[in-house]
């Protein structure tokens, strides 16, 4: 066995998602590879090849080798005696272990006829193996364990999972199961279920707007045979070819121990994970030698464009060039361009196109990294009068400005203090997305090292204006392909009186550790709620106000999300682009979110940028000015947002059935988006959302909610000089409307046409009590074994017994009033009443036959309970959990409380809820679909009374 150190210092290449986000999943589009004059043919060789290309390490600069000194993740590599490598890091700031294990295979690894089947092969690997022959997700639904999920791309597969410490040996040996004991489980009956669930995840993408774009972009960047000229889902035809020989194949070429990286990180010992890994992985055979395609990114000759209707509200421009791989020096700079040209408010596509011409509501320029290859994107939504012709010459414009004269310094440094916050926010976890072993585990696969992203960083963060620039002449005056995205025309057939029944005559020729809470009261009433966290130089602000949805006049949805929205966008002394510059050059971010009961003004900010950061954050929640050019301007992106939900079929439910569950004048009874109506948006003056900010945004009636590295000592000085004189009006804040509505008596059913859905969506609800009353952590228990986890009744029935559905659920949001109980799931087209049917006798049997049982209950205790520390581990999330606390008035230890009290249910208390609540004859239905084909099935069901309703409405 090899076993190395880190050196802090130590220098390799750049985790991709360190610029471009996360990493290309199954939707997202194919990367490319390394430099190649013309289209060359595809050619196999040894795994060896694929490696990142030899770099000499950087010179570093004094101030980067400061920033990489504080961002180390120290870890121990080992390669066993079969091969697999095991990295470990170890974090003692919470009681949890990631386990990420990386299997360097992925979507090039097939060929033209077998596409897709990495990914499905992805969702087997979940179905048991020979000694645990079960659910995958069951056993750690029972631990507390988050952050669980397995993804395919085209370079690699990985499993992943955060656990509480005490389960390493559960993980590991689930995993070294399903590396060393599949096949034996796996059967015809295994293989045609999770082809149909995988067969719906495909409908379900494609089915959304602008859902088949990915598979035009792979089919026209890339040469015909090339790794990446099939996306990773595959196509149906091939799908339906795979058999139980290919499975057994697949696993015998890529799933040896050798093909494999296993990162173990987080409250561990070193020594003690490395012998665990031994014990549990050691037997497992290394596998034949792996062959992986050779680098190649293709990049185009000359320019190509499509033209794609789809039924949208939007025309939708995207442009697409082929870069070479992950990891080369060019790579980097590129993503920095893309940064400068489209990566926020600042960049300059967004200044031009969104706020000084108008012509788009939203612009973008990212690039998607691979280990052939990748490939730069710019995406340009039109405003709904504005042709695409337009916005090309103005992308084009500011596309060649760069590649004459670089980016200025002033951008680098703002694009690369941005990177910097990130990066130090995604250190905080140790699993998930974005997360230390995910980071550790990408590094050793692509480059061999676990620390091959700091030489990335390193070279990123070290770029000047030249070699951006050359970089940018070298691969952006190539061939691109341009795609335009437009919407389809609505048609209508019209009225006819022929008579059919005979020819025409012929005429004329037609385990939580949650930290104490300090609390304190500014003069002016300002409540202040202060966890310390300390482990990362981050403090994040929440100011939670009463200006939810729910704050909105009856009739005047919209409003409040929009006059929050406001708050960025410009206050008595700075401008929204001020403002925005100014978070960046302070590595802060300041967000405006709306929910159904309050509206949070957040700050994430560096500790050593805290008070620069806190008198921006001030002035943005006591100054706003609603200035008319940005109202105007979001204005057309919150009509052009409503239009575009009017074409989601989850969108569309989510604004009709809130209106029909609550009734009229009903606070709650109003699109549950957010984003409010039509009419609203169109005719609202800035004086209205003015009066609207002075009415619900106030000291007073608010709370703040600080998490970080800060104490109360030195946190209460510094908020009585930025918030301590913000003084409230003088007349009280008015009533919310939340009188419960009348108790539904039957069934109602409403039905939306979209025509030429391939699926049908299902969504139905009821009203149940307010969270944080006696009926709230017993319902809460019933809804988490009836859908509210993977292994629930009803996703267990319609996903994994019939194959119908990509996931179904039940949910139970937060809130003041009396809060939805919904079913939600989108189903393949011919089986939509069969669904209904079959959601119906899981609430009957739940009523009925099949009562709650001690083991069922058992379950649901463990997953409510054991994933709290998991769900808590960021600052973020802690903030959103202390926010729950403020909002609905509960106790400061609610969540010590919490797992008590769960664990305390008895299955006839939570039977009990449940048969009070859950009741099919009080629901009402919400189906999207395609109504010449299912309204007939539908009807057939005798729900209840049935309306056809627009999606329209509203």
């Amino acid at each position: 066995m090899r076993i190395r150190r880190s050196c802090p210092l130590l220098l390799s290449l750049l985790l991709a998602s360190l610029l471009v986000g996360c990493e290309p999943e199954t939707q997202r589009p194919a990367p490319a590879a390394g430099p190649e004059p013309t289209e060359s043919p595809v050619t196999d060789t040894p795994a060896s090849a694929v490696e990142a290309a030899p770099q000499s390490a950087p010179t570093v600069e004094p101030a980067v080798a400061d920033v990489l000194s504080q961002l180390d993740i120290p870890y121990t590599m080992a390669v066993l005696p079969n091969g697999l490598t095991v990295v470990v890091h170890e974090d003692h700031k919470a009681p949890l272990v990631a386990v990420n294990v990386w299997y360097h295979v992925g979507s090039k690894n097939e060929h033209p006829g077998i596409t897709g089947f990495a990914h499905l092969f992805e969702h087997l690997m979940f179905n048991g193996s020979e000694h645990y022959d079960d659910d995958y997700f069951r056993p750690f639904e029972e631990v507390g364990a988050t952050d669980m999920n397995g993804t395919t791309s085209q370079d690699r597969t990985n499993y992943f999972q955060t656990v509480p410490k005490t389960a390493l040996d559960l993980a590991l040996w689930m995993e070294s199961d399903r590396m060393g004991h599949l096949l034996g489980a796996i059967d015809q009956g295994k293989l045609d279920e999770q082809r149909d669930v995988v067969k719906n995840e495909k409908r379900q993408r494609e089915g959304v707007p602008y859902g088949k774009v990915w598979e035009l972009i792979v089919e026209h960047t890339y040469p015909e045979g090339h790794p990446y000229s099939w996306t990773t889902i595959g196509s149906m035809e091939d799908l339906d070819e795979a058999d139980l020989d290919d499975v057994r194949r697949w696993f015998e070429t890529y799933y040896g121990a050798a093909n494999a990286v296993l990162v173990i990180a987080g409250d561990v010992d070193t020594e003690q994970a490395l012998e665990k890994a031994r014990r549990y992985f050691g037997e497992i055979p290394a596998g034949p030698p792996v062959t992986h395609p050779q680098r190649n990114p293709a990049p185009m000759l000359g320019d190509r464009r499509a033209r794609h209707e789809d039924r949208v509200a939007q025309a939708r421009l995207y442009q697409v060039w082929n870069l070479p791989a992950w990891g080369e020096r060019e790579t980097l700079h590129l993503q920095l361009a893309a940064e400068v040209l489209g990566g926020g408010k600042t960049s300059r596509l967004y200044r031009r196109l969104v706020e000084e011409e108008g012509l788009a509501t939203d612009v973008s320029a990212s690039v998607s990294t691979g280990e052939l290859g990748s490939q730069l994107f710019i995406v340009a939504s039109a405003r709904p009068e504005v042709s695409l012709g337009q916005i090309e010459p103005v992308i084009e414009k500011e596309l060649d400005e760069l590649l004459a004269h670089g980016p200025t310094t002033d951008e680098l440094d703002r694009v690369k203090t941005s990177m910097r916050a990130d990066l130090v926010r995604g250190l905080q976890k140790v699993g998930g997305f974005g997360g230390k072993a995910q980071i550790l585990a990408r590094s050793t696969v692509y480059a061999g090292s676990p620390d091959a992203w700091r030489r990335n960083l390193a070279l990123a963060l070290q770029a000047d204006s030249t070699q951006v620039r050359e970089a940018a002449q070298a691969w952006l005056q190539r061939g691109r392909f341009t795609l335009e995205v437009v919407p389809f025309p609505t048609y209508q057939t019209a009225s006819s009186d022929i008579d059919r029944s005979a020819l025409p005559s012929v005429g004329a020729p037609p385990a939580l550790e949650f930290p104490p809470l300090a609390r304190t009261t500014l003069a002016n009433g300002l409540e202040v709620v202060l966890a310390e966290r300390r482990g990362a130089p981050l403090v994040e602000f929440r100011l939670l106000t009463e200006a939810g949805y729910a704050a909105d006049e009856p009739g005047a949805a919209g409003i409040a999300s929009l006059a929050m929205e406001m708050l960025e966008e410009g206050t008595e002394s700075r401008s929204s682009q001020q403002i925005a510059r100014e978070q960046e050059e302070l590595g802060a971010e300041i967000g405006v979110s709306s929910g159904l009961d309050k509206s949070t003004v957040a700050l994430s900010t560096l500790t050593d940028q805290l008070e620069p950061s806190l008198a921006l954050y001030a002035d943005i929640i006591r100054n706003p000015s609603f200035p008319e050019r940005e109202l105007a301007r979001l204005r057309q992106q919150r009509l052009a947002e409503i239009a575009q939900e009017k074409t989601e079929p989850t969108a569309i439910a989510m604004r009709v059935l809130p209106p029909l569950l609550y009734g009229e004048g009903h606070a709650y009874a109003q699109p549950l988006t957010g984003t409010g109506y039509e009419a609203v948006v169109r005719e609202v003056d800035r004086e209205q959302l003015a009066q609207f900010y002075r009415r619900w945004v106030r000291p007073d009636t608010a709370q703040l909610v600080v998490v970080g590295d800060i104490s109360m000592d030195r946190l209460e000085p510094l908020l009585a000089e930025s918030l301590g004189d913000w003084q409230a009006p003088a007349d009280a804040s008015p009533a919310k409307q939340l009188a419960e509505p009348p108790v539904a008596e039957r069934p109602r059913v409403y039905l939306i046409d979209r025509p030429g859905y391939e699926q049908s969506l299902i969504f139905a609800g009821l009203l149940t009590p307010p969270t944080g009353g006696s009926e709230d952590i017993p319902l809460k228990t019933a809804n988490t074994l009836f859908g509210g986890m993977f292994s629930s009744r009803v996703n267990m029935n319609l996903r994994e017994d019939k194959g119908w559905t990509y996931g179904a659920r039940s949910m139970l949001p937060d809130a003041l009033g009396q809060r939805p109980w919904m079913l939600y799931a989108p189903v393949q087209r011919d089986k939509t009443a069969e669904s209904i049917g079959e959601m119906l006798a899981e609430i009957a049997a739940l009523r009925g036959d099949k009562p709650i049982n001690a083991e069922e209950l058992a379950k649901a205790q463990k997953n409510m309970t054991l994933k709290l520390p998991g769900s808590n581990e960021t600052m973020s999330q802690l903030a959103g959990s202390i926010g729950k606390i403020v909002t609905y008035e509960l106790p400061d230890d609610y969540y010590e409380r919490f797992v008590d009290d769960v664990r305390a249910l008895a299955p006839a208390a939570v039977q009990a809820s449940a048969e009070a609540n859950i009741d099919a004859d009080r629901l009402l239905w919400v189906i999207v679909g395609d109504l010449d084909v299912v309204r007939e099935e539908v009807e057939s069901l005798d729900l209840g009374p049935i309306e056809v309703i627009p999606a329209q409405q509203g």
